[in-house]
């Protein structure tokens, strides 16, 4: 058994819904994970036709870690049914966490001059209010703002 530090709620959540549930991968990216062994199960599932195949090729990978909690969230069903507003409010909270994990990287590089100014406090201003959206009517809105930010923010910053 590989030992491991807890991983984060919002991304265990989604990755047993992205089990479970398979229309929430097509609302999800890797870079709505903040945690490597989250981003790599998450990224099998997407290539791989099936759960079984995703554990087989993240072993293959070295990714004992990432199989071993992949494997222990097939076996764990999901203690309801979720409903469009359980699936949203966890693909939301995911979201909140990835947001905050790349504002506080767009903070740190604003203090290391590598952004200006400018650009990174309307960049926080402008997230901070799509996040605020997000549980408005605005939300698949803010959503996709969000969504487009991250990805943009994950092709653009080495991992």
């Amino acid at each position: 058994r590989v030992s491991e530090a807890p991983l984060p709620r919002p991304g265990q959540e989604a990755l047993r819904l992205c089990v479970h549930h398979v229309a929430v991968k097509e609302r999800l990216v890797a870079a709505y994970f903040v945690n490597d062994v989250q981003r790599e199960i998450f990224e099998s599932l997407l290539e791989e036709a099936s759960i079984s195949d995703a554990v087989d090729q993240l072993q293959r990978r070295g990714e004992e870690l990432a199989a071993e909690v992949l494997s222990r969230l097939a076996v764990d069903e999901l203690d309801r049914d979720y409903g469009e507003a359980d699936v949203a409010a966890v693909v939301s909270q995911l979201l909140r966490s990835a947001v905050h994990d790349a504002l506080k990287s767009l903070e740190r590089e604003l203090r290391e001059g590598t952004v200006a100014p400018d650009v990174a406090n309307a960049t926080i201003r402008d997230v901070k209010q799509r996040l605020e959206m997000l549980s408005s009517a605005q939300g698949d809105h803010a959503e996709r703002d969000l969504r487009e930010w991250l990805v943009g923010r994950s092709m653009a910053t080495p991992t």
